[in-house]
């Protein structure tokens, strides 16, 4: 494998000098600052776009409008056990996906679940001819995303 300075010298002169420049602007700008873990303070306000979520969820409840859903296929031995984990864990990394609306006082705040068990569905489709799985893992998907 190459090492970076090997690569850097393989470079044209016209790459190498925008290599450079941007090295040297990079160089000159302040270090981002480390994210710094909040503490659960309990019910927080929502801001601007998650107010305007909320209100249409309570003009239309269980609009999917606003649901991000995505199907994946993936090829090859599945370890669902792990992966399953590894959900998870970023779950329970991430305080935004724990995160829940509810109404306190006529207003609405978010409220961060401490834990958030998650159990992953499986479905078999094995059993049934390779057009039939294709067609029915779509419409699961469908379904879900619902």
């Amino acid at each position: 494998m190459e090492s970076l300075t090997e690569r850097a010298s393989a470079l044209s002169p016209a790459k190498r000098a925008v290599l450079e420049r941007l090295l040297r602007h990079r160089a000159g700008r302040p270090a981002m600052p480390p994210l710094i873990h909040r503490p659960d303070v309990g019910p927080v306000s929502l801001s601007l776009d998650q107010e305007r979520l909320w209100f249409l969820d309570q003009i239309e409840p269980g609009n999917p409008a606003y649901k991000v859903a995505a199907a994946i296929d993936l090829e090859g031995r599945l370890e669902a056990t792990l992966l399953e984990r590894c959900i998870q864990e970023v779950v329970r990394r991430h305080a935004i996906l724990r995160t829940g609306f509810r109404d306190e006082g006529g207003r609405p705040v978010q409220v961060v679940t401490p834990h958030c068990p998650w159990a992953m569905q499986q479905v078999d489709l094995r059993g049934l001819p390779a057009a039939a799985q294709q067609a029915e893992a779509e419409r699961l998907a469908a379904e879900t995303a619902r």
